[in-house]
């Protein structure tokens, strides 16, 4: 018996659980791949406070962080696995392993491309998203209220980014210019 604590006075009642062993032993083994309370509770059939209180037990806290420490020592043997695929001859081995190790390190994202076509997407550091809203603030201070009224309408539409009349193609023709400018400025600078 893993995990069921003894009966208390009745005034100190203290909760007991009720749970199968098989099912907390598959339980700790969720929480361990990282599975919130919630998902563990449905895929077991049980409420997610159950999930928490089989968890927050001293001795599955235990189990966790010995399971943890294991991952842990096993990390530099993995790293080596990498480096040993990166070198290896075969083509569609480096790619896989360089396709992996890039998206752990956020450098790509993680739904993107495969080892078959292999296509994938940069993912943009907080630096150049902040450029490009920089950009686009100071191109927008630029613009008159006519063009800034035109826009709004636009991105309210059905179709944004598409004009379906003269005022918001002038507002968009307006916007790109003040972009480009706005850039010329800061690539001097």
């Amino acid at each position: 018996m893993l995990l069921r604590s003894k009966k208390t006075h009745p005034t100190k009642r203290k909760r007991t659980l009720y749970t199968p062993e098989p099912l907390q032993h598959r339980i700790i083994a969720l929480h361990i791949n990282g599975e919130s309370d919630h998902e563990i509770g449905k895929k077991a059939g049980i409420h997610r406070s159950t999930v928490k209180r089989i968890r927050s037990r001293p001795e599955v806290l235990k189990i966790i962080a010995e399971q943890k420490n294991r991952v842990l020592l096993m990390t530099p043997k993995a790293m080596d696995v990498y480096l040993g695929t990166l070198e290896a001859l075969d083509p569609k081995l480096k790619f896989v392993a360089a396709t992996n190790i890039l998206k752990s390190a956020g450098v790509i994202e993680q739904g993107s491309g495969n080892a078959k076509n292999g296509h994938f997407t940069l993912t943009k550091s907080d630096w150049e998203l902040e450029h490009e809203r920089r950009i686009n603030r100071l191109a927008m201070g630029r613009l008159s209220m006519e063009d800034l009224y035109a826009l709004r309408e636009n991105l309210g539409s059905d179709c944004p980014g598409v004009p379906s009349n003269e005022r918001e193609k002038k507002a968009l023709t307006a916007y790109e210019s003040a972009v480009a400018a706005v850039k010329l400025i800061q690539d001097k600078s």
